[in-house]
């Protein structure tokens, strides 16, 4: 599987893809943790993406979790502010997005 997870303290799971180009795969990848591993809270590393893989891929992950977990909540972390502020347009509810060099302020939470 092209993803690395780790846990918290505060039952946060952390994913970290690890195959940036191949968008389709870490979806379904992503998808199948956020299932098995039950996570209503989530921090997904998108840092090592481009701009267009990491807002396909944050929309798509954050809609999928929004409807496995309703009160649910992620955190998308993204290389650079032309991602987050696209992401951000897109009033994804759930989904908190942070550049990359802003990632310990995450890691901090969980």
């Amino acid at each position: 599987m092209p993803v690395n997870i780790s846990y918290s303290k505060k039952d946060i799971v952390s994913i970290k893809p690890v195959c940036a180009g191949k968008s389709e795969k870490v979806i379904n990848d992503v998808k199948k943790v956020i299932v098995k591993e039950n996570c209503s809270s989530l921090i997904l590393d998108l840092s090592s993406f481009n701009l267009f893989d990491s807002i396909r891929v944050g929309t798509i992950i954050a809609t999928y979790h929004f409807i496995q977990f309703i009160n649910g909540k992620i955190f998308i972390i993204v290389q650079d502010n032309l991602a987050k502020k696209t992401l951000e347009n897109f009033k994804l509810k759930n989904a908190t997005v942070v550049i990359s060099r802003e990632k310990q302020a995450i890691y901090n939470i969980a």
